[in-house]
């Protein structure tokens, strides 16, 4: 396991473990309280159990993920990891102070006054088909290159105002490297950090960790059932008009023949752009000319170049791997 250290905002020391494609893990020693990890506790309040007929009580989920009793098939997760589970109560929070928090931004909705009232940090808010999704967090922590950790993540699904499901994590072992981060730092990143939009409909979600990592997607349908499936294999960008592999978490060098497979073309440098850094002339000799800059400090963010029918995409990786993930990408239309 690689430590590296880095000097957060206002001087604050953090040390990140890199565990395997690229990933890091934990921060700054939070302050004392309970750990921000694990499945957050909900109350089933004014459902009835079709079953026994008793009003609220504890949601219970089976094996496949289902809320039971009081099941309903409206809500539904394929993702072994992640739980949508009904119900029409908010968790208190649970989780560590924010010495320097994140990415979090102020309610712009009622629901997400309601979700920011129980003391959680709102990340984010978007629409779906009737629905005002709420993304939130117990902790955030700023580290360097702009990256931020967050953890004890949810996702709240109001509609017509009222809470109802939440998407939260079903409680798992952490593997050694985020066990390591744990009994350091009392704290892991979660796994629903963020959501994308995906330009077929629905969001992609990306997990807390200083760079996030793509986890599943979460599909609203038109009559209101809310999914979560794993990642579509290819997704449309510009309107439809052209398709793209999903490359999120793979290695460039895997990225770059996918890519290449669905007809996107590496754009390769002119002779007046020479590669400028060693790093980038290491790309460029193991195959990979469309390297386009590297970042010399953080986490080592690189970009790479491809072009379709007047599409142009930037794929961005980081990490110092000779074959970095690919951590997200951006796309303009021609």
């Amino acid at each position: 396991m690689r430590v590296r250290i880095a000097v957060g905002l206002a001087g604050v020391a953090m040390v990140l473990l890199a565990g395997g494609a690229g990933r890091f893990y934990a921060a700054q020693a939070p302050a004392a309280g309970p750990h921000a990890d694990g499945l957050l506790a909900v109350q089933s309040a004014g459902r009835s159990d079709p079953v026994s007929g008793k009003e609220g009580g504890e949601v219970r989920v089976n094996a496949s993920g289902i809320a039971t009793p009081g099941h309903d098939p409206r809500f539904r997760s394929d993702v072994a990891e992640l739980i949508i589970t009904p119900t029409e109560q908010l968790p208190a929070w649970r989780g560590l102070a924010s010495d320097y928090p994140c990415r979090n931004q102020s309610p712009q909705s009622a629901e997400a006054e309601a979700v920011a009232g129980q003391g959680w940090l709102i990340m984010a808010e978007a629409d779906a088909a009737g629905y005002r999704l709420v993304t939130f967090a117990g902790h955030a922590q700023s580290g360097t290159s702009m990256t931020c950790l967050r953890s004890d993540g949810g996702i709240a699904l109001f509609r017509d105002g009222v809470l109802r499901a939440l998407v939260q994590e079903r409680r798992r072992p952490p593997p050694a490297v985020e066990r390591d981060a744990i009994a350091l730092f009392g704290m892991r990143p979660t796994l629903l950090g963020a959501l994308e939009p995906l330009d077929q409909g629905g969001f992609r979600i990306f997990d807390g960790d200083y760079v996030g990592r793509a986890v599943a997607d979460l599909q609203v349908a038109p009559d209101g059932s809310v999914s979560i499936t794993p990642q579509a294999a290819v997704d449309t960008v510009c309107g439809g008009r052209l398709q793209l592999p999903n490359i999120h978490n793979m290695p460039i060098n895997r990225a770059r023949a996918n890519l290449v497979d669905h007809g996107w073309v590496p754009t390769l440098r002119s002779s007046d752009n020479p590669p400028e850094t060693a790093r980038e002339v290491g790309f460029v000799k193991q195959g990979l000319p469309e390297v386009e800059t590297c970042s010399g400090t953080g986490v080592g963010y690189c970009n790479f170049a491809y072009h379709k029918a007047g599409a142009v995409l930037t794929v961005t990786t980081a990490g110092e791997a000779s074959n970095p993930p690919v951590v997200g990408y951006r796309m303009q239309c021609g």
